[in-house]
């Protein structure tokens, strides 16, 4: 696990520290935090435990979930706030990072080619320019600039991280089947026997323009009681409900020859798709697909379906654009700023420079 400081040392700023790569997850469960889902964003406090087992508060922070190997931290920007969490977490020597260095990061694993357009222009500085421009400028102009940046960031998000999309839907609904269709080879098992998926298979596909995190999970079906089979089915099952309330967009499919079959309702969040739509011939339906017969026409239906929930979003060449939640946190909390010092003071750690906590305040 490798941990970076992101915003400079200053005590009157925000911390902001990244846990990256194995291990992030168990050292965030060590301070007494719940690893939060990726997306979301959790208020927790800092534990450390003594010797004695006995529990002390560290610190009040926000913690933000970026990926599932990927935290960051925002607490108090105190330099022996932010030494003492470095001991605990192992006594890990803090890199700094700055938004460049971090646009140029995720570069290298952009899911889309628009995602690597912006990311390559906040590497070259756009983000920092207008950042640098609306920490200077009059409050009332700058509030603007910040609330146009905040929501530019909104629309971008979703283009910016690789989706989950989740296949589910009843046993036998042909989930392996569209999953290796999908994926463009035999990757998972497929058999007619039911409950042959029991845990979930996750797979990188480009889908369109889009690389999604696919995942495959487990049938729902009546389980018969007691056996070690059933038990292993269930917690399968469980694990893929999981994964649909995580998920950026779940694909229900239900088996166009068993008319009846239960399905939930749709949702921005959920689809539902006619599988196994060539063994009902004559049949209308609202969402054929026929991954086993026409690969490449399921391809084409959940592309468009990945690019429906993303929703539009245009790229501009050398726009600004802020590339993660924690930056939207900042920029959203620095347009409600009154004064151009606090304004400042809340964009320093982005910026990676020191405000001095007395300074005078000239603009109101």
């Amino acid at each position: 696990m490798a941990v970076t400081e992101l915003t400079a040392r200053s005590s009157g700023a925000v911390a902001v520290l990244a846990l990256e790569g194995a291990g992030s997850e168990a050292a965030l469960r060590s301070l007494g935090v719940a690893p939060p889902a990726p997306g979301r964003i959790r208020l927790a406090r800092l534990e450390s435990r003594g010797l004695a087992g006995e529990r002390e508060v560290l610190d009040e922070a926000l913690v933000v979930g970026v990926d599932r190997q990927r935290f960051e931290l925002h607490l108090h920007g105190s330099p022996a706030v932010v030494e003492r969490l470095r001991l605990e977490l192992g006594g890990a020597s803090l890199a700094s990072e700055s938004l460049e260095d971090r646009a140029r990061q995720l570069l290298a694993d952009a899911p889309s080619e628009v995602a690597a357009r912006v990311l390559l222009d906040q590497s070259e500085g756009a983000l920092r320019r207008a950042l640098e421009w609306a920490r200077l400028a009059e409050p009332a102009v700058a509030r603007a600039e910040l609330r146009a940046l905040v929501a530019r960031g909104r629309a971008a998000m979703p283009h910016l991280l690789t989706p989950r999309v989740v296949l589910a839907g009843p046993s036998n609904a042909g989930k392996s089947t569209l999953f290796n269709a999908l994926v463009g080879e035999q990757r998972v098992l497929v058999d007619a026997a039911p409950g042959t998926t029991r845990d979930a298979v996750v797979e990188r596909a480009r889908l369109g323009l889009t690389v999604v995190e696919l995942v495959d999970t487990a049938g729902e079906r009546e389980l018969p009681d007691g056996s070690s089979q059933a038990q292993v089915e269930a917690a399968g099952q469980a694990l893929a409900r999981s994964l649909r309330r995580s998920a950026d967009l779940v694909l229900w499919l239900r088996p166009a020859d068993l008319p009846g079959a239960p399905a939930p309702a749709e949702t921005a969040q959920l689809r539902l798709l006619d599988s196994r739509a060539d063994r009902a011939p004559g049949r209308s339906l609202a969402r054929p697909i026929r991954a086993a017969t026409d690969p490449a026409g399921a391809r084409a239906m959940v592309a468009e379906l990945i690019a429906e929930r993303m929703g539009p979003w245009t790229w501009q060449a050398g726009q600004a654009v802020p590339f993660e939640s924690s930056q939207l946190a900042l920029l959203e909390r620095a347009s409600t700023c009154l004064a151009r010092s606090e304004r400042q003071r809340v964009l320093a750690p982005l910026l990676r420079i020191a405000v001095p906590r007395a300074q005078t305040d000239i603009a109101r």
